[in-house]
């Protein structure tokens, strides 16, 4: 029986430092865990703040925005006002050489010279002949 009792004791101690052994990795796993939940608390709180941050900046951008909006709208608009101006006059200025030339054409054809093609065709354009 002492044996017995001997052999058990021995079993036990084993059993003992196997569990003191695996209770101490126990610790050290839970130290660990509980230092990477604290880095990932720590994380999520920059990340919080980051974010916190960037909807800060996004309200103030938002009326900046807004006016840089309306200009382009006002720029665009005065694009096309400009290009309407430039187009009336290059019309306005192509009229007066028209006309100017129907006139130097019409003296030409009064003072009986010949006619080239082109300023033929703006005198019939305007209706005038060599009767009129």
């Amino acid at each position: 029986m002492r044996e017995e009792i001997q052999k058990l004791k021995s079993e036990s101690k084993l059993v003992h430092e196997k569990l003191t052994k695996e209770a101490q990795k126990g610790r050290e796993t839970h130290e660990k865990m509980l230092y990477k939940i604290e880095e990932s608390k720590k994380a999520k709180d920059e990340a919080n703040d980051l974010h916190k941050h960037f909807l800060d900046a996004k309200v103030k951008a938002n009326p900046i925005q807004d006016e840089i909006e309306k200009i382009l709208s006002q720029i665009r608009q005065l694009r096309g006002e400009i290009k309407e101006e430039e187009l009336k006059e290059k019309k306005k200025t192509e009229d007066a050489l028209r006309e100017s030339l129907t006139e130097q054409a019409l003296k030409k054809l009064k003072r009986g010279e010949k006619l080239s093609w082109e300023e033929f065709q703006m005198l019939a354009e305007k209706g005038m002949t060599a009767q009129g």
